[in-house]
């Protein structure tokens, strides 16, 4: 969508994260990758992590508010240890991904997520395994704009509560995304093409809003329920993502 039409920009925008705000604080993940995906058809890829980064980091950060009770604080320090090491090494080579590149990892990372030795992701409350976590998903956020199936892992194979889960990988999420925007608002400045202001504040309240309802709605599921339709969900979209992410790269080719 162009940014010369704003009605039609605002319209798309305040859809997509009214309700993928909602479905991120019921399931603490999935709203992300739909929304990055939406962003990602519509605008450049800077533009994407930019704007994403912005209302990303509102509903994340809102989250972890609102569920501050339950983070496990003990978890974040060596994590963000981890996520800064990523965000030194790709800001040293300057990478900027290109939409194949990026719809590509968005659609893998549900399915290799797996793949990835179990002992890596042994207990969330280990510092080794905390630090890896944070180097892997700073690394896939920054690339792919979102990195949710690898918190998922590092998370729900822990003895962690629902309410645990969630508000820890919103405050992990938080410094994910400010990271993405430390990286790419200079790109943007550089002489990229900026969304319209105006957009900024709407998608914020919108975010807010949609991680209150959200965060009621996470009350009403079971455990049992929490988990297998994360692990479903996230397959559903990653099939989808890697479809898109092919067509971009036949279609560069």
């Amino acid at each position: 969508m162009p940014l010369e039409s704003p009605a039609g920009l605002i319209a798309l925008l305040v859809l997509a994260v009214l309700a993928t705000s909602i479905l991120s604080g019921v399931m603490g993940m999935g709203g992300g990758m739909i929304l990055m995906g939406v962003l990602g058809m519509a605008l450049q890829v800077p533009q994407a992590m930019v704007l994403h980064g912005v209302t990303q980091l509102m509903a994340n950060g809102s989250r972890a508010f609102f569920l501050r009770k339950g983070i496990a604080w003990r978890v974040l320090g060596t994590y963000c240890l981890g996520a800064t090491v990523s965000f030194l090494i790709l800001r040293g080579i300057h990478f900027v991904p290109g939409k194949d590149t990026m719809f590509i990892l968005l659609g893998i990372l549900p399915f290799t997520a797996g793949l990835i030795p179990s002992r890596l992701f042994v207990d969330p409350e280990q510092k080794g395994s905390s630090f890896i976590c944070g180097a892997l998903v700073s690394g896939c956020n920054l690339i792919a704009g979102v990195s949710g199936p690898l918190l998922d892992v590092f998370f729900l194979r822990s003895e962690m509560s629902r309410q645990e889960v969630v508000a820890t990988k919103a405050a992990t999420q938080t410094i994910a995304h400010s990271m993405k925007l430390a990286y790419y608002v200079p790109v943007l400045l550089e002489g990229g093409e900026l969304v319209p202001i105006w957009t900024y504040p709407t998608v914020i309240l919108v975010a807010f809003a949609g991680t209150w309802v959200g965060k009621h709605l996470l009350e009403r599921i079971t455990e049992e329920q929490f988990r297998r339709w994360t692990y479903t969900l996230v397959r559903i979209i990653g099939a989808v993502y890697l479809a898109r992410g092919v067509a971009y790269h036949l279609r560069a080719g």
